[in-house]
């Protein structure tokens, strides 16, 4: 699960410039 976590914060901050996706934040 935590990899998966990192992944997703990865994944997030590198899908930040298209506004029609969204990602859920990883609460720690």
């Amino acid at each position: 699960f935590l990899q998966e976590a990192k992944n997703s914060e990865r994944t997030s901050k590198n899908l930040k410039k298209h506004k029609m996706i969204i990602v859920p934040q990883v609460y720690w």
